[in-house]
C-alpha cells in the first residue's frame, strides 16, 4: 500500500470515529430531551389523575387511598427521573425503556386497581402513548401503543364477552384514540 493510500485510509477511519461520536452526542442529547419531556407530561398528568381521584365523585373512598399510594410512587419515580437529569445523566436506550415500562406499569396498575373499562384513569394510558412518541419516535410509538390497547382490554377490562358488551363502542373508541394520539405525536415529534 502506498503512503498516499495509507493517508486517505486513516483520513476515512478518522472520519468514521468522528461520525460515531457525533452520533452517539447526537442521541444521548436526543434522549436527555426526550425523558426532559416525558417528565413534564409526567407531572400534567399526575396532577390531573391527583384532581381526578380526591377531588370528584369518580372513586370510591376505598379505592382512592390504593390510587393515591400509586400515584405516589409514580411521582417518587418521576422525581428520581428529574434528579439524574438534573444532575447531568445521559439516558441511554435501557434508561428510556425502564421509564417506558414504569409508566406503562402505573398506568395499567391505576386502570387494573379502579373499575376497569369504565376507570377514568384509563387516562394514565395515553400518558405512556404520548411520551413514548417523545422518546422513541413514530413506529415505536404505535407498537407501545398496540401493546397499550392489549393491557387495556385484557387487563383493565378483563376482556370477555360478558365485560366488553357494557359498552363495546366506547371501548373500541378507547382503543381507537390510544392509536390515534399514537400517530398524531409520533409524527409531531419527528
Amino acid at each position: 500500500m502506498t503512503p498516499k493510500a495509507e493517508t486517505r485510509a486513516d483520513a476515512r477511519r478518522w472520519q468514521d470515529v468522528r461520525a460515531r461520536a457525533m452520533d452517539a452526542k447526537f442521541d444521548a442529547d436526543r434522549r436527555r430531551v426526550g425523558e426532559r419531556v416525558a417528565v413534564s407530561f409526567r407531572w400534567l398528568f399526575l396532577i390531573v389523575l391527583a384532581v381526578l381521584n380526591n377531588v370528584t365523585t369518580v372513586t370510591s373512598a376505598e379505592a382512592r387511598g390504593t390510587v393515591d399510594v400509586l400515584l405516589a410512587a409514580w411521582a417518587v419515580m418521576n422525581v428520581a427521573v428529574n434528579v439524574l437529569l438534573a444532575r447531568g445523566y445521559q439516558p441511554g436506550k435501557q434508561f428510556s425503556l425502564s421509564t417506558m415500562s414504569l409508566d406503562i406499569f402505573f398506568a395499567t396498575g391505576l386502570v387494573y386497581l379502579s373499575d376497569g373499562f369504565s376507570s377514568p384513569f384509563f387516562l394514565a394510558l395515553f400518558l405512556a402513548v404520548i411520551t413514548n412518541a417523545v422518546r422513541f419516535g413514530a413506529a415505536a410509538c404505535v407498537i407501545s401503543a398496540l401493546v397499550i390497547s392489549f393491557i387495556y382490554l385484557f387487563v383493565g377490562g378483563s376482556f370477555t364477552p360478558a365485560n366488553f358488551t357494557t359498552d363495546p363502542n366506547a371501548t373500541i373508541g378507547k382503543v381507537f384514540l390510544f392509536l390515534v394520539v399514537a400517530l398524531a405525536t409520533g409524527y409531531m415529534t419527528r
